[in-house]
């Protein structure tokens, strides 16, 4: 959808960067006034505006929106829907129905409870013990519009306003991403809200802040909460102020019991405040708790690793990641582990212990950690984590379940194997089963092997020759792959950390997209258009096949990545290259059709070729998978209107699932008699070439799982 966004804080930014990544085309941001931050008052720019500024997105920053100076821009937009999180300006109501699709609004509370400012803050406050996510049409009101869709949030008994903060917003984030195409297909019924069940959430202020030693433990532990990270809780000894970070509710039956049957309360600095710096195993079980609520892993582990004050080294934030990944890798196994000790199911136990629990068995299991250091720093985070009485406990599930050796073998039926030793979600376990019954467990296996990063040398700026000799002296690992400007590197860190990278002597590509760029054989002078280009690996090479002669038309629906695509050419010394944005589904007459000779259509896919690279997809339903078809065949289908006679059309996926594959090429040969499939004339090790084009199997070409197929168009058809 063409969506207008208004927000401004952390929490916007989230559900930005989430439709972002979805695809969504943002066609600009509204956002506040920049604002002076810090002792020293320097002005800064809000979260919101970060975030459009490194995606490309035109940003807009009125004072106020009432006087109708931006009502012209805002119709010439002409947005179909506007999104608004957070935002702090008033939507007037005359801007309320400019949109195909209305204004919707994301607010963190189960309204019509928490209306206002703070709601998550007053959830905390209160004590509830659960919260949620309300997706609602805006109205003239102050958080008074029909309900769209609710998603209920559990709120943790210790977890502070910020740690629910963090929650919200990446379920928030997920929320929105899952109800725009709802909305869009008219599936959402608006629901009144019932105002006799109306509360208000209105601003917190420093003096709510303080608390006394008279009042009831449960309030005074809420309190503390509640008020972290701001303005946090306070009381007063001898006339000065004691801040308090953190408290803990003891236990009604211990020892400490109070004489009127209250609790005592401890106060302990969190780990990542001043006192105690944040270790990379509590990171990492940070981000699995958010990652657990539906966020998207990159962007979850990303947003921790930018947050964490101090930083990480680089060791420890390339621990804390491998932690990360490897119990998204292997959840559904780690999870069937400690089911076999575990006296409760696994969602009852808190989420810090479940987090942690995960974290500590994949370290010991598949991380080569000692199990003493795995178990004795996980006791530790249960302490961190407020969760002392489960330290115990902890300790003794992970040396039981680090002592069990659970083989494929015991899993007899390959869907269940799939399903529980190889982790991938039902539908996945399914369709790999049905076809590919031979080759499923080979493949789900080969997803986690680790393999050298394949790049691309740029014969425009160096050498095969010359770069292999650069990145030995930087102290990686080199061999040559299997065709010219191919290398394989054991980098040892991040291959754009390489000074090379930044000279424009390399891209880092997959051997499987390399071979649908090649197989393009695009030559000096030609035209050819790149219909879906982003992140832009393929386009690269393909400039540089051309010699940066020619015109090369670079196409993505996304208006951030133009901008990316833009940075990488201009790295590399491209300069025949035009980024441009459009919609590969709509066929543009203006690029001139029937004239270009070669188009590349790398379609949107699934992506079930790159579960090694991207574990969040093990755990996908395969839902609108229709509707994904049916736009692969429209890109495919409008790539041959473009393409000249005698051209050469190039289709290629990173999925492994034939009605992605074989099946689109067949239903477009039905459709264009006047195309035949080409053999390739690159040939890789394993990989099958059959009647309808090029399949990469991970486990027999120690790649990516990817299609391509050429399709030529006869000259005289």
């Amino acid at each position: 959808m063409r969506i207008l966004f208004m927000g401004t804080p952390d929490i916007a930014a989230e559900s930005l960067n989430a439709l972002i990544a979805a695809g969504h085309d943002i066609c600009a941001v509204f956002t506040r006034a920049d604002k002076p931050v810090g002792r020293k008052q320097i002005l800064t720019a809000p979260p919101v505006k970060q975030t459009a500024e490194a995606n490309g997105i035109p940003v807009y920053q009125p004072r106020t929106l009432r006087d109708g100076s931006s009502d012209e821009l805002i119709k010439s937009l002409a947005p179909d829907i506007i999104v608004v999180v957070a935002y702090g300006c008033i939507i007037p109501p005359q801007l309320l129905h400019v949109a195909k699709y209305g204004c919707i609004n994301l607010h963190v509370s189960l309204l019509p409870k928490y209306r206002g400012s703070a709601p998550i803050q007053w959830a905390v406050l209160n004590g509830d013990a659960e919260t949620g996510v309300t997706i609602m049409q805006l109205d003239e009101g102050l958080d008074t519009g029909d309900i769209l869709y609710v998603q209920p949030v559990a709120i943790d008994p210790d977890m502070t306003s910020g740690e629910l903060f963090d929650r919200v917003s990446a379920i928030g984030a997920k929320t929105l991403v899952e109800v725009l195409p709802k909305i869009e297909a008219g599936k959402l019924t608006p629901k009144k809200q019932e105002e006799s069940l109306a509360t208000k959430a209105p601003s917190l202020t420093k003096e709510m802040a303080q608390f006394d030693f008279t009042q009831p433990a449960a309030h005074i532990h809420n309190w503390v909460r509640g008020m972290n990270p701001w303005p946090m809780a306070f009381f007063m000894h001898d006339g000065k102020k004691i801040k308090v970070t953190a408290s803990k509710l003891a236990d009604r039956h211990a020892r400490g019991r109070q004489a009127d049957g209250g609790y005592r309360m401890g106060c302990r600095p969190p780990p990542e405040s001043g006192g105690q710096p944040v270790t990379a195993r509590y990171l990492a079980v940070k981000a699995l708790m958010r990652q657990e609520q539906n966020g998207y892993a990159n962007l979850v582990l990303d947003s921790e690793l930018k947050a964490c004050k101090p930083p990480l080294s680089p060791r420890d934030a390339a621990f804390a990641s491998g932690i990360f990944y490897t119990v998204l890798e292997r959840r559904s196994l780690l999870d069937w582990m400690l089911a076999q000790f575990s006296k409760r199911p696994l969602e009852k136990l808190d989420a810090p212990v479940r987090a942690i629990l995960r974290a500590g068995l994949a370290q010991a299991k598949f991380m080569d950690v000692p199990l003493p250091a795995a178990v004795n720093e996980s006791v530790k985070l249960a302490k961190a984590f407020g969760k002392t009485s489960a330290a115990g406990m902890v300790n003794a599930m992970l040396r039981r379940t680090a002592a069990l050796d659970p083989k494929p073998e015991h899993w007899p039926d390959l869907e269940e194997r799939l399903r529980t030793y190889y982790c991938l979600s039902q539908p996945i376990a399914a369709l790999f089963a049905a076809q590919y019954p031979q080759d499923a467990e080979a493949m789900a296996a080969a997803f986690y092997q680790r393999r050298p990063t394949a790049i691309r040398v740029n014969p425009l700026r160096t050498t095969d020759e010359a770069l292999t000799q650069t990145l030995q002296q930087e102290g990686h690992t080199v061999t040559a792959g299997p065709w010219p400007h191919c290398l394989l590197v054991m980098f040892n860190g991040n291959p754009a950390a390489s000074k090379a990278f930044h000279a424009g002597q390399f891209h880092v590509q997959g051997l499987a997209s390399q071979f649908a760029a090649l197989c393009c054989d695009a030559g000096p002078g030609m035209r050819v258009l790149d219909l879906c280009a982003a992140p832009g690996g393929k386009s690269l090479t393909i400039a540089e096949q051309m010699q940066n002669r020619g015109e090369l038309f670079s196409g993505e629906a996304m208006t951030g990545r133009v901008k990316l695509l833009k940075q990488a050419f201009d790295r590399c010394g491209i300069d025949r290259a035009k980024p441009y944005h459009g919609d590969a589904t709509i066929l543009n007459p203006a690029f001139g059709l029937g004239s270009f000779d070669r188009v590349l259509c790398d379609v949107p896919c699934s992506g079930l070729g790159v579960i090694g690279k991207k574990p969040d997809i093990r755990e996908k339903t395969l839902d609108g998978i229709e509707n994904l078809l049916l736009t692969q065949q429209k890109i495919l289908q409008n790539g041959a209107k473009y393409l000249a006679p005698n051209g050469r059309l190039v289709y290629s996926t990173c999925t492994v699932n034939h009605h992605e594959n074989e099946a689109q090429v067949r239903q477009f040969l039905q459709n264009n008699q006047d195309f035949s499939v080409i053999a390739p004339q690159i040939i890789l090790s394993g990989m099958r070439v059959g009647e309808c084009g090029t399949l990469f199997l991970p486990h027999e070409t120690s790649t990516d799982g990817f299609f391509a197929v050429i399709l030529e168009r006869q000259k005289n058809c």
